[in-house]
């Protein structure tokens, strides 16, 4: 599958920057963004671009530092959850889904990078 298929916004953001077609030929995708983040921490990579809440994690933020893409360089990545139709009648689901609102879990997302509904970007 083309990496643009894949990572539409990785690619969205270096094609904007003017930098797609000088590095296409030297990307190495990973499987997914975790896969991405082993292969700066490990240095089998020298750059990853990698969801913010892995570069903040302190075992990658080790390897060096990091810099935000501008937003204006991609559109949103929006995320979401599920509670599947299994999962409807279990207590834990809901208790989850509970707590994923609350203003505990929102202060957590958001000093990973999380931009939330409702709420300006703090970049």
């Amino acid at each position: 599958m083309p990496a643009r298929w894949r990572w539409p916004r990785a690619e969205e953001a270096l094609r904007s920057a003017g930098l797609w077609e000088k590095l296409e030929s030297r990307l190495v995708m990973g499987e997914n963004i975790a896969q991405t983040a082993q292969y700066v921490q490990s240095g089998n990579a020298d750059i990853g671009l990698v969801a913010l809440a892995l570069a903040l994690n302190q075992e990658l933020a080790s390897k060096g530092g990091y810099a935000l893409i501008p937003d204006n360089l991609h559109q949103p990545l929006e995320q979401g959850y599920i509670i599947t139709k299994r999962a409807t009648d279990n207590p834990l689901a809901k208790k989850f889904a509970d707590y994923v609102g609350s203003p505990e879990a929102r202060r957590a997302m958001v000093r990973y990078g999380f931009v939330l509904p409702g709420e300006a970007s703090g970049k």
